[in-house]
């Protein structure tokens, strides 16, 4: 077993240098943030939080399969999931992104995510203009991320998933569990 000193900023291993116990969580590299920034556009649409955080979990991590009704889509989790169901899924991101403190950075990339979210969802009439907007946000919500990874992450995102939300419907999905 290393021995452990002290030092200012908590309980370090003498043999490795670093800090003990689970690593502090970074929402920078946190996979379920744009679900979250999904859901709060949602949200500003009038849906409730449980029903917008499922349905973002159902848009990214399930995938459509047939429904017993008609004129219905249904989703169900993907293969190998973290969770048994899209509202176990949902429940777990949802009290994740409800702690406290919220980091600063992250409040505004929330934001500005959701913003552009709502773009696209409500775009109408002039569809490039709106895409432009919308890259505009993603440029200034890669600043908040402070550079860490990729500078470009939420442009790439933005470009693969947000652009192409400008020319689809998004209906409210009937859960499967």
């Amino acid at each position: 077993m290393p021995l452990l000193k002290h030092c200012g900023s908590g309980m370090v291993s003498k043999s490795t240098g670093r800090r003990r116990g689970r690593p502090d969580w970074d929402w920078r590299t946190w996979a379920p943030r744009y679900a979250i920034a999904l859901s709060d556009g949602f949200q500003a649409m009038g849906l409730s939080e449980r029903a917008a955080v499922d349905l973002a979990v159902a848009l990214f991590y399930g995938t459509e399969i047939e429904s017993a009704k008609p004129g219905y889509i249904t989703y169900q989790l993907r293969v190998n999931p973290s969770a048994a169901t899209i509202a176990g899924r949902a429940s777990t991101i949802r009290q994740k992104a409800n702690r406290v403190p919220i980091p600063v950075g992250f409040a505004n990339w929330r934001i500005t995510m959701a913003k552009a979210f709502l773009i696209a969802l409500n775009a109408s009439g002039d569809i490039s203009r709106a895409g432009l907007h919308i890259l505009a946000l993603a440029r200034e919500a890669d600043r908040f991320r402070d550079n860490m990874g990729d500078p470009f992450a939420d442009l790439d995102f933005t470009m693969r998933s947000i652009v192409p939300l400008l020319f689809t419907k998004i209906q409210m999905p009937e859960f499967s569990t």
